[in-house]
């Protein structure tokens, strides 16, 4: 069962969306594309699940993948960005673009979607992660703090 989210609109002259974009692709192991409205401490679970690092800090972090990734979550050392290979976004105008990591500027619980004029919405984030046999170890480690 969906949660249901709620949006006290007093006041609020706009327009709020409830992002559904809930899915789970596997292109090969270790890479994984979701939608941005997939839950992120569920990915984290799976991907660690899967004997996978680079996204263990995830398990506790609620929110989903698109939200994570407009803020550049991270935690103990780790963040969203070092995991990232590809973002999709759609502007203004309606173009669905595919964007590389590699030539996006990320800073410290900051991502170029924060200023960007034209972006109107994350879509999909492609994931590259690394084989690890101790990702669940450090996953538990996370979790506890």
């Amino acid at each position: 069962m969906a949660p249901i989210a709620f949006f006290d609109d007093s006041g609020f002259e706009g327009c709020v969306i409830l992002n559904r974009i809930d899915f789970l692709e596997r292109i090969k192991p270790g890479v994984y594309r979701m939608g941005s409205g997939y839950l992120f401490n569920r990915l984290g679970v799976q991907c660690t699940n899967e004997g996978f690092s680079g996204l263990e800090f995830a398990s506790g972090i609620p929110g989903t993948v698109g939200g994570v990734v407009y803020m550049n979550v991270g935690d103990n050392g780790q963040e969203i960005v070092d995991a990232i290979d590809t973002i999709e976004i759609v502007t203004v105008d309606g173009r669905h673009q595919i964007l590389y990591r590699s030539d996006l500027a990320f800073g410290y619980r900051m991502s170029p979607f924060q200023a960007m004029q034209d972006l109107t919405a994350i879509v999909a984030v492609t994931f590259h992660l690394l084989p690890s046999a101790s990702t669940k170890e450090h996953q538990q480690a996370y979790l506890k703090k």
